[in-house]
């Protein structure tokens, strides 16, 4: 059984993801004294200047009056049949549909199905359907990212948007700087449970802290069947929003929107995974490490796994089809095959120098 570690510090529930800890705040947090008061994205961002502060990015709280609320259903029934999966009940509305189902079938939770995917509460289902009328209605104004729902726009503008100084939540293992507490504790439980992963693949025994990491793992490694497949390349993902950010690897602009510059080298990264990657690696002072194998010391645990995983492993090496030489990875294959055919790589966007290296064309452009 998974193990809840996500939790609210309002009422000390815990709660398997941190999706279901959103729902959860959603639900029986944020809706101050009146029950039809819902949780909003701060609409006025500016752009971050040295000289005056960013705005708090919290979000504001509106009242809605029952008129707003008959407008939200009205909106939902456009869209959407709200038909119980257990009769031939349809309800006016989603709350009347969520109701039937615990009267009728003792069913605490009523999922309804659109676009391949299950909504079990009122808000998340609303705010799909905007998503109908203007697929970019949770975009944000100043990278133009877009998301599928309100809070997953408050997350992005909270972790990109936000300067560091502005984050007053911080780790004391690693650094990482957060704007909410409780983003700080689930950060916490990712270190905790790194230490105990108990997740093992029956293939090759590796171990995961969860049972997201360990599916992904069968996924890429073992063939698993992959529940969303990109259209352009084929490549698999195990979720929706990771398809999503995949595909706007396939356009320059969608390129350019997923790059994260590093605030203490003030580095590019490409994506928010090789940022988080480039932060355990370069900032973590927790070191030196030896590594037990040849004596090698590394700056931290991250910068150890690296080199084990470069240095010691067993992974399948790629031979030169013109000289025979092994290389350990793609890249230095493709770099070394192009000194046989002379293609260049890397053109500096600065002056006219060239190089097949891309670690020697940083160097060059620092």
């Amino acid at each position: 059984v998974e193990k809840k570690n996500h939790y609210c510090e309002k009422c000390n529930k815990y709660f398997l993801s941190a999706r279901n800890l959103e729902n959860h705040i959603f639900s029986h947090h944020n809706v101050g004294e009146s029950s039809t008061s819902i949780q909003q994205p701060a609409e006025a961002f500016v752009e971050q200047s040295t000289e005056e502060p960013a705005p708090q990015l919290e979000p504001s709280k509106i009242k809605r009056t029952a008129e707003d609320v008959a407008k939200e259903d009205d909106l939902i029934r456009q869209f959407i049949s709200l038909n119980c999966s257990k009769c031939d009940f349809v309800g006016e509305t989603f709350n009347k549909l969520s109701y039937h189902a615990l009267k009728a079938h003792n069913m605490n939770t009523h999922a309804v199905i659109c676009c391949d995917r299950r909504f079990g509460k009122r808000q998340r289902l609303y705010e799909h359907c905007l998503r109908h009328l203007n697929p970019d209605h949770f975009k944000c104004e100043l990278c133009g990212k877009t998301y599928a729902d309100s809070s997953g726009l408050q997350i992005h503008k909270w972790w990109i948007h936000t300067p560091v100084s502005e984050r007053p939540f911080k780790c004391d293992i690693c650094g990482a700087a957060f704007v909410k507490d409780y983003l700080l504790k689930q950060h916490t439980n990712w270190h905790v449970n790194k230490e105990r992963k108990k997740y093992y693949c029956e293939l090759c025994n590796k171990a995961y802290s969860n049972s997201l990491q360990l599916r992904a793992h069968h996924q890429k490694k073992h063939g698993a069947v992959c529940d969303w497949v990109c259209d352009v390349c084929a490549k698999g993902f195990i979720h929706r929003a990771l398809l999503e950010e995949h595909r706007l690897t396939h356009t320059e602009e969608g390129l350019a929107s997923l790059k994260i510059q590093c605030e203490k080298c003030q580095r590019w990264l490409i994506n928010k995974k090789s940022y988080l990657r480039h932060r355990r690696r370069c900032y973590d002072t927790s070191g030196p490490i030896k590594c037990d194998i040849c004596g090698k010391e590394s700056a931290n645990e991250a910068a150890l796994a690296g080199h084990k995983n470069f240095h010691h492993s067993n992974r399948p090496m790629f031979r030169c089809t013109f000289c025979g030489k092994e290389c350990k990875t793609q890249l230095r294959l493709k770099e070394h095959e192009a000194t046989h055919t002379g293609v260049v790589l890397y053109q500096c966007p600065y002056c006219p120098r060239t190089s097949n290296s891309s670690s020697n064309m940083y160097t060059h452009k620092k």
